[in-house]
């Protein structure tokens, strides 16, 4: 039998759960080792009560995905609202050198609204903290960049002080990937030392299912958890509404209004 005691503190727990309207990154049909299509993913955001979603299919370094073009100058034909949820077109663009070179080229990034930066092992192999964080620092120059996805991955260590010093340089923002806490073996001690530090330095964070499959959207529990137990201010979470998340597409927008593509 549960004890009750038990029972209750679990509930009470689980109810000090923040919510979050916007989810950050996602993946379609598209990426071709996703299983939903876009209607679903949309449908599945709202019955779950969020208000917008990033469309973030991978680059074409990933085996199988779509070209470029198709990722990103295709999604101007994806209206902004399905469902009721705001669509907001994005890419999760592969890093291919140390130099933060990547798949995606500057003219398809302008399509975006929203980019994502990331390595992956199928992409380029771990260079060690040195090279992984120097990939992770010139991606971040890109102004289309927003964001780095998954960078608590224990497989491409990087010197997290240099990263963040970056994304503050840069005042851009950090994911906290909840398929990290489940699926990349290792990262839930990165990703509370990064949280930590970014309430330290005030850096805003965002909230990521990184789903795969449309169940998984808005799915955030274990990062929320974690977020919670580091006492991270929900104010510096800019995908905790859709107004707040809007009111940093538009601060991109004046961000990248005048680099030459």
């Amino acid at each position: 039998m549960t004890n009750p005691i038990y029972f209750m503190s679990h509930l009470l727990y689980n109810l000090s759960i923040m919510i979050l309207k916007v989810d950050t990154h996602s993946h379609t049909v598209a990426s071709c080792h996703a299983y939903s299509t876009l209607k679903e993913n949309a449908q599945e955001a709202y019955e779950k009560g969020l208000e917008a979603l990033v469309i973030s299919d991978h680059g074409p370094a990933v085996q199988g995905a779509a070209p470029g073009y198709i990722l990103s100058g295709a999604l101007a034909f994806v209206p902004d609202y399905v469902e009721g949820v705001r669509l907001v077109k994005g890419v999760e663009a592969n890093i291919i050198d140390y130099e933060g070179g990547m798949d995606i080229k500057d003219k398809y990034f302008a399509c975006t609204e929203f980019a994502i930066a990331a390595l992956h092992t199928v992409c380029i192999r771990d260079g060690g903290v040195m090279e992984n964080t120097d990939a992770l620092l010139g991606a971040l120059q890109n102004p289309y960049v927003d964001v780095i996805a998954h960078s608590g991955n224990p497989q491409f260590p990087i010197d997290i002080d240099a990263y963040l010093d970056e994304v503050e340089r840069q005042n851009k923002l950090v994911e906290i990937n909840n398929q990290s806490f489940v699926f990349r073996a290792g990262s839930e001690g990165n990703c509370k030392e990064i949280i930590r530090q970014c309430k330290r330095r005030g850096i805003r964070l965002t909230v990521a299912s990184d789903s795969h499959f449309c169940k998984n959207i808005g799915e955030f529990g274990h990062a929320v958890r974690a977020i919670e137990e580091c006492g991270f201010p929900e104010e510096l979470i800019v995908s905790s509404t859709k107004e707040k998340f809007l009111a940093y597409l538009e601060e991109r927008k004046r961000r990248c209004s005048g680099f030459e593509v």
